[in-house]
């Protein structure tokens, strides 16, 4: 299949799109094993910092699924 089906976007740049995820996963996991699962004792401000870097792995990998840009030299 050549295309991308409903709801999913083609990825243009594979490596961008793998570097994204590894940035995602390092977020979530920080995330996690620092917040919810330590409980009420857990690292609120690096809890929270782990959440923002999953967001920044998410926002990698949508910008692979658009055209590299050209740059004029």
């Amino acid at each position: 299949m050549d295309h991308a089906g409903p709801g999913q976007a083609k990825v243009l740049r594979p490596r961008v799109w793998g570097y994204g995820t590894l940035v995602a996963m390092a977020g979530i996991g920080t995330f996690l094993f620092v917040g919810p699962l330590q409980g009420p004792e857990g690292n609120f401000p690096v809890a929270m910092s782990g959440m923002a870097v999953f967001s920044v792995g998410l926002y990698i990998q949508r910008q692979a699924t658009k055209p590299a840009r050209k740059t004029s030299s």
